[in-house]
């Protein structure tokens, strides 16, 4: 889980994590890639960001996986079903897909 998320210049989040870890990720090439991060290019939306339920968040029901989120600030490999940003499971009904954000 995410415990804090401090904006660190362009689209760049400094992160921790509950297990200690702590880095930072630019979430530039996503925010361009995918259209329901579009809000997100706007600077003062990006600086807006929240941690809740252990996960990073913005305003207009904007939230991504927890998992993917760590695995891409660390550096780490993704497993196949995080192939790409995904929503946090705070939120997903039974039938939602991983593989898509999710906004409101």
């Amino acid at each position: 889980q995410i415990t804090s998320a401090k904006p660190s210049g362009g689209y760049r989040l400094r992160l921790q994590f509950s297990n200690g870890d702590e880095g930072e990720i630019d979430l530039f090439r996503h925010i361009q890639a995918l259209p329901v991060l579009a809000p997100l290019a706007e600077s003062t939306v990006f600086q807006q960001v929240f941690v809740d339920h252990g996960t990073i968040c913005w305003p207009g029901d904007i939230d991504l996986d927890p998992i993917v989120i760590h695995h891409l600030t660390m550096g780490l490999p993704l497993d196949l079903v995080h192939t790409e940003l995904a929503p946090s499971p705070r939120k997903l009904p039974a039938t939602h897909s991983p593989m898509t954000v999710r906004t409101s």
